[in-house]
């Protein structure tokens, strides 16, 4: 049984046998935030609904998410937008982790 890596939560297996590292955030609010991403791997964000109710609203690279932080001035990680993070999580099935 293998360690998951500090900065990340677990880690997935694609349909070729490829390891991705994974990161997973679940907010009932209208934003999340990343701390500097420690290399490539899958970014999974989910909205909570009060009524327990889920939408996976991002699905990707976490690097892609990262570019477009990379400009914003928080001291402590960087925001984003569940709004923007929408916008990001355009049809790459080849990033997505497939259900």
């Amino acid at each position: 049984d293998e360690k998951v890596k500090k900065h990340w939560d677990g880690y997935w297996i694609d349909s070729n046998g490829k390891k991705h590292d994974i990161q997973i955030k679940a907010t009932g609010k209208n934003d999340t935030y990343l701390k500097d991403p420690p290399g490539e791997g899958t970014f999974l964000v989910f909205k909570i609904f009060p009524d327990g109710k889920h939408e996976v609203i991002y699905n990707g690279s976490i690097v892609r998410v990262w570019k477009k932080l990379i400009n914003k001035k928080d001291m402590d990680g960087k925001m984003i937008s569940l709004q923007n993070l929408e916008k990001l999580n355009l049809d790459f099935d080849s990033e997505k982790i497939s259900k």
